[in-house]
């Protein structure tokens, strides 16, 4: 408590630090839908002349950098004879400040960081009449990478917010805009990926809005579409296989816990043939500070992503299906959209082909002659998964399967899973998507025919006993290479987004810790009693 209560404390203060100029006051006022940021500044002191004295340009309140790399802070007047003088604070107040030797112009660049912290400066602004000082700039460097976005005119990505017709369930986004833009990923004072400037099918890429509600608060998530394919995570997770390049990513906003690590995590344990890799990063969209977030590869076709062949189909089952041009919906009243081939591609052959097997395939789960159809051991790992994690919400959108090609000798394969927002919400109960049909678990489980279940039952025999300790060496692993980078990105994130606490990686690895030790107890009885 005694942490949690400083951790607080330091929050309130960075606040203040962030909005704190001498003789201004700078606030964060979200004056629209979109929870953007605009200052505001209040003169406090009164100037010696009746002259208003004002910067036109003034030094922007919160900067990231990335490690090994500089920021140049730029703070101006309008008038004719002016001098300026920098300065840099211990705390972000003029009390503990210093002239900066040499740095008497409109901009002043900060020297590289070369390590994580937060460095304060500001700009005085003097004529004869009079003197005013400039915003206090709040420079961090977290030590995580940055992903640095600029799009073309700046232009920000937009989507209508949609309500779902009548007897359907959900809201979601339509006409999202694929704006066109220039990416940089920044690491350790490198610049590790540059797409170029925006030339259709040649360099750069399109960034758009992804997500249903999800994409309704003020910090957004986004879907990046490369021109040129590249393995964004080459360097961040060391990686050099050329397999891994592909033009579909993206920034999940979920970098404020640990949930999605620990629903991948327990995925790849499981002996998922594909879990999504990804890194922590902090993203700047327009010069714009916009969060801590995770780069993570995109569930798209690839050899090493959902493995189907140009034959094949990667099909969501989503509850989103209204919202979609092209879909499909079966004899059980299962709504399909697809994830390939594209929309825009997909014929009327295919499309035919892929609803008539799903038919099928629900006739034979009805009888109890499913295992032609379908692959037990990726539909029982899927449903285990998400019994372990406890998940509220496993039922509605992103649930993944592939069918590698179009010929009888492949079956429907549950890929891996992916919403993990309601982790640890099931106490002592099902996940909520146990008992339902929809990837027909409910079906498997009551079916005279006890493949399914005995699947279910022996990948957890197999798992239980080194689940934790499994899940455990990977979180501290987490924690030991970028624990103090993430927390300090998360405290960050929440100034920027008006949070009034956040989450540390220990408090996560504690909430973890003790789910864990008392869902693999309840595990092993309800699994038992199957």
């Amino acid at each position: 408590m005694e942490d949690i209560l400083k951790r607080e404390k330091w929050l309130f203060i960075l606040f203040a630090v962030v909005a704190f100029a001498l003789n201004s006051c700078q606030l964060f006022v979200d004056d629209d839908d979109d929870g953007s940021s605009e200052a505001q500044t209040s003169t406090t002191e009164a100037p010696i002349a009746e002259a208003t004295l004002a910067f036109s340009t003034d030094a922007k309140s919160l900067n990231i950098v990335p490690m090994n790399e500089s920021i140049t802070l730029s703070a101006e007047v309008s008038a004719n004879t002016v001098s300026y003088q920098w300065y840099e604070s211990s705390d972000g107040t003029t009390a503990n400040a210093s002239a900066i030797q040499g740095a008497t112009g409109t901009s002043f660049e900060v020297p590289a960081a070369t390590s994580r912290g937060i460095r304060y400066y500001y700009c005085t602004a003097t004529t004869a009449e009079t003197k005013i000082n400039s915003s206090v700039a709040t420079v961090v460097c977290t030590g995580l990478p940055v992903v640095q976005i600029d799009t073309v005119d700046s232009e920000e990505p937009t989507a209508d917010q949609v309500s779902p017709p009548a007897g359907c369930y959900g809201a979601g986004l339509k006409n999202a805009t694929k704006v066109p833009a220039r990416m940089r990923l920044h690491n350790a004072g490198t610049i590790v990926y540059d797409s170029g400037e925006y030339v259709k099918k040649e360099s750069g890429l399109t960034i758009k809005l992804r997500g249903n509600t999800s994409a309704y608060g003020a910090k957004k998530p986004y879907k990046l579409k490369l021109q040129k394919k590249a393995d964004l995570l080459s360097t961040l997770n060391n990686r050099s296989d050329s397999k891994y390049q592909d033009k579909d990513w993206i920034l999940l906003k979920d970098g404020t816990s640990l949930n999605t690590f620990v629903g991948m995590s327990v995925a790849d344990i499981a002996g998922t043939s594909w879990t999504p890799e990804f890194a922590y990063v902090n993203v700047v969209i327009n010069g714009d500070y916009r969060g801590i977030y995770m780069l993570i590869e995109a569930i798209s076709r690839g050899e090493k992503r959902a493995d189907v062949s140009k034959n094949g189909y990667i099909i969501e089952r989503d509850a989103y299906w209204w919202n979609e041009d092209v879909k499909f919906i079966t004899n059980l009243n299962q709504k399909y959209t697809f994830k390939y081939p594209d929309e825009e591609d997909i014929t009327d052959a295919q499309l035919e082909y892929i609803k008539n097997y799903m038919n099928t395939l629900e006739e034979n789960v009805q009888t109890g002659t499913y295992e032609d159809y379908l692959d037990t051991e990726s539909f029982a790992r899927w449903q285990l998964i998400h019994d372990i994690l406890g998940t509220l919400d496993s039922g509605g959108s992103n649930i993944y399967m592939t069918k590698y090609d179009n010929t009888e000798s492949s079956k429907i394969i549950m890929s891996t899973p992916w919403d993990f927002d309601s982790n640890y919400r099931m106490t002592n109960a099902w996940s909520n998507v146990h008992n339902t049909n929809r990837i027909y678990s409910k079906l498997m489980f009551e079916s005279e025919t006890k493949t399914f279940i005995n699947s279910y039952k022996s990948q957890w025999q197999t798992l239980s006993s080194s689940l934790w300790t499994e899940l455990y060496t990977k979180l501290i692993e987490l924690q030991n290479e970028f624990g103090d980078d993430i927390n300090l990105s998360r405290q960050v994130d929440a100034v920027r987004w008006s949070i009034s606490s956040y989450s540390t990686v220990q408090d996560n690895i504690s909430t973890a810790q003790s789910w864990f030790t008392s869902r693999i107890s309840w595990l092993d009885s309800a699994i038992n009693a199957l």
